[in-house]
C-alpha cells in the first residue's frame, strides 16, 4: 500500500521511544520485532528468482540495514541540531532580549548556504573527479542539517518554521538533480512529513513548485530527445554509436514517493488529492505528437511516464474524485499522454537487469488499468457530461470536436465548421426566450443532445482504448524479449522473473496482441487509422512500425499521408507512405509537392 511512509512512521516511533529504551518497553519491542520479521527484499536480491532466495539468510536478501541506517541518520542529525540551537541560545544569553531569534536566523541563513554552496561544488566537478565523493557527503549532510532543523524547532522550540526552510528541503532535487542525491531527499522528506504531520500541505505547496520548475526546466522525464547518437555511415571511426537516454532516475524516484503519499491522501486529505489533480492537469499534455515533445519519448523513459501514469489512474478509478469536468480533462489528458509516447520510432531497450524488470511490471500494471478502464469510462462518463453540457449548453451536438478532443488545436477538426460556425456556436449558448418553445421541447432537445454527446464520448475513449492496449502490449513484448530472451516459453521462469501478478498480465496482454494481429479485419484497420489521424497525423505515420500486421493499415496511412501531405512535412518516416515505386513509375499528380 505506502511501504515507505509506514517505514518512515515506524522510524520516528522508535526514534521518540528509544530514550524509554533502558526500561521495559513493549510497543519499542513490538515495532522492533515487526521491522525484522516483515522487512521487504533489498534491490539485489529484488531480481533473484525465489529458489535462490530461499538459501541466502536474512540479511543478505533483507533491506533491514537500509531501515537502520536511516534510523541512525535521524538520531545523529537530530542531535547535531539540537546542539547547533543550543549553542545558538547561548550566544544571545549575554543581553539579548529576543530570546535567541537573531542567532537562529544566523544559523537558518547558514545551513541554506551550506545547500546551495555544497550543490554548486558537485555541478562543478567530472564524474570522474575523485573529489565528487566528498562534495556529494557535503551535500548530504547540508539537507540532513535542514531537515532535523525544521523538526527541531517544530518540536522543540515550539516556533512558527520559517517558510525558506521548507522551501530550501522541498526544492533541494532543483538544485542538484542526481539519482543518488533524490534517494537523500526523499529519505528527508519522510522524516519531515512523519515529525510535523500539520504542515504537510504547506510542504506539499513548495515540492509542487519544485517540480513544476524541472518541467519548465526541461530535466529528466520532461528533457527533449537527443538526435546525436551517432551516424552508422560515420566517416572514422572515432565516433560512437551509443543510445543517449534521458537522466530519469531522480524522476522515477520522486514518482513512486508522489504514488505513496496519493495512496495515502485518499483516505485522509481530500485538499491534497485536489492538490495532486492539479499537478497531474499542469504536467500532462492533451495534444498527441507535438514536434517538441513535453516529455522524452526515449524508451528509457517509459517506465518513469507510464508511473506518472499510474498515479493518475489510481485517481481515476474509483470513488475519490466527484464527478465533474476537471474528471474528464484529468482522463483524456492520461490517454494523450500515453499515446503520445508512440509518436516515435520503435526503440529497443538500453536498461537491462532489475531496471528492465521494474520498467516491465510498471507498463503491465498501466495495462491491466487501461483494460479495466472499461467499465469506469460507461459508469462515470455520465455525470462528466451532465458539468460538459450544463442546462444552457450549445444545442447542437460537438461531434467533431468531442470525438479527438486530444488532436492538434491548432489544425481545423476533420470535420470543418462553415464560415461563421463559431459566431453561430456562441450564439446558440444564450437561453431560448419563451416565445420560441416550450420547456418541454427544450427538455427533449437537451436529453437527445446529452444522450448523442455521451455516445460521442464513449465511442472516442473505446477507440483510443484500443490504441493504447494495441500499442502497449507490443513495447511489453519487446521489453521483456529483451529482459529474458531465452525464457518466454518457460511459463514458471517468467513467473519467477517477473511475479505471479505480473505473469498473470503478461499472459492477457499476450492474448490481445494475438487476437490484435489475428482477428483485426481490414475495415477496422481502416477505421483505427482514421482515428489515429484524427487525434494526431504524427502518431498515424508510426502506428504502421508499432503495429506491423496490416497491409490494410499501411495502405490508409499512405492515403491520408497523400491526401494532407503538409500535415506531416515535418516527419522524415511519411515520406516512405507518401513516395512509392509505382507513383515514381505512372509521374503520380501528388509529385509536385
Amino acid at each position: 500500500w505506502a511501504p515507505d511512509t509506514m517505514k518512515s512512521h515506524m522510524k520516528e516511533y522508535i526514534n521518540n521511544k528509544g530514550m524509554e529504551g533502558s526500561t521495559t518497553h513493549s510497543g519499542l519491542a513490538l515495532a522492533t520485532e515487526c521491522v525484522l520479521s516483515f522487512a521487504s527484499l533489498n534491490s539485489i536480491s529484488d531480481s533473484l528468482p525465489v529458489t535462490y532466495l530461499a538459501t541466502r539468510p536474512s540479511c543478505v536478501k533483507n533491506d533491514t540495514s537500509r531501515f537502520f541506517s536511516s534510523l541512525s541518520q535521524r538520531k545523529e542529525y537530530a542531535g547535531k541540531v539540537s546542539g547547533m540551537l543550543d549553542l545558538a541560545d547561548d550566544d544571545d544569553d549575554d543581553g539579548d532580549s529576543d530570546g535567541g531569534k537573531a542567532a537562529r536566523e544566523k544559523l537558518m541563513d547558514k545551513l541554506i548556504k551550506n545547500v546551495d554552496t555544497a550543490a554548486a561544488e558537485v555541478k562543478a566537478l567530472a564524474e570522474t573527479d575523485m573529489k565528487l565523493i566528498k562534495a556529494l557527503e557535503k551535500f548530504h549532510d547540508a539537507i540532513w542539517k535542514i531537515t532535523g532543523l525544521i523538526v527541531a524547532l517544530e518540536s522543540d522550540k515550539g516556533v512558527v518554521v520559517p517558510r525558506k526552510l521548507w522551501f530550501t528541503i522541498a526544492s533541494a532535487p532543483v538544485k542538484l538533480f542526481r539519482g543518488d542525491v533524490m534517494t537523500d531527499i526523499v529519505e528527508c522528506w519522510h522524516w519531515l512529513l512523519s515529525a510535523c504531520p500539520q504542515h504537510e500541505l504547506v510542504f506539499l505547496q513548495e515540492m509542487v513548485t519544485a517540480w513544476h520548475y524541472t518541467r519548465s526546466a526541461k530535466l529528466g522525464l520532461f528533457a527533449s530527445d537527443s538526435t546525436e547518437q551517432g551516424d552508422p555511415l560515420a566517416p572514422t571511426e572515432d565516433m560512437s554509436l551509443k543510445p543517449c537516454p534521458p537522466v530519469t532516475e531522480p524522476h522515477d524516484i520522486w514518482i513512486k514517493f508522489l504514488h505513496e503519499r496519493i495512496e495515502v491522501a485518499k483516505y485522509c486529505s481530500q485538499d491534497q488529492i485536489e492538490m495532486y489533480c492539479d499537478l497531474l492537469q499542469r504536467t500532462l499534455e492533451i495534444q498527441v505528437g507535438q514536434p517538441v515533445a513535453a516529455m522524452s519519448r526515449h524508451v528509457s523513459a517509459a517506465g518513469t511516464r507510464f508511473r506518472l501514469l499510474n498515479c493518475g489512474m489510481s485517481l481515476l478509478q474509483g470513488d475519490v474524485l466527484p464527478k465533474s469536468l476537471a474528471k474528464h480533462v484529468l482522463r483524456q489528458r492520461i490517454y494523450s499522454c500515453s499515446l503520445d509516447f508512440f509518436c516515435a520510432d520503435k526503440m529497443y531497450p538500453v536498461r537491462s537487469g532489475p531496471s528492465l524488470k521494474d520498467d516491465v511490471q510498471v507498463l503491465l500494471k498501466f495495462w491491466s488499468m487501461m483494460l479495466s478502464d472499461k467499465k469506469y469510462i460507461k459508469t462515470q462518463i455520465v455525470g462528466d457530461m451532465e458539468s460538459i453540457v450544463g442546462d444552457a449548453g450549445p444545442v447542437h451536438p460537438f461531434p467533431a470536436d468531442v470525438r479527438s478532443v486530444s488532436s492538434e488545436f491548432a489544425r481545423t477538426p476533420t470535420g470543418s465548421h462553415p464560415p461563421g460556425g463559431l459566431a453561430n456556436t456562441w450564439t446558440n449558448v444564450v437561453p431560448l426566450g419563451p416565445s420560441t418553445g416550450t420547456l418541454n421541447k427544450r427538455s427533449v432537445s437537451r436529453n437527445q443532445r446529452f444522450a448523442n454527446n455521451h455516445d460521442n464520448l464513449v465511442k472516442d475513449y473505446s477507440r483510443k482504448r484500443w490504441l493504447i492496449l494495441s500499442l502497449l502490449s507490443v513495447e511489453v513484448d519487446m521489453a521483456m524479449i529483451w529482459l529474458s530472451p531465452l525464457e518466454l516459453d518457460n511459463r514458471e521462469a517468467i513467473m519467477l522473473q517477473v511475479g505471479k501478478e505480473a505473469a498473470k498480465q503478461m499472459d492477457d496482454a499476450g492474448k490481445w496482441r494475438d487476437d490484435v494481429r489475428t482477428r483485426t479485419q481490414e475495415k477496422q484497420w481502416r477505421e483505427y487509422a482514421r482515428h489515429a489521424w484524427d487525434i494526431s497525423p504524427t502518431l498515424a505515420v508510426f502506428l504502421p512500425s508499432w503495429l506491423n500486421c496490416s497491409q490494410a493499415l499501411v495502405n490508409e496511412v499512405s492515403r491520408l499521408v497523400r491526401s494532407s501531405p503538409t500535415k506531416v512535412c515535418n516527419i522524415p518516416q511519411a515520406l516512405d507512405y507518401f513516395l512509392s515505386e509505382d507513383m515514381l513509375e505512372k509521374d503520380s499528380p501528388e509529385l509536385p509537392h
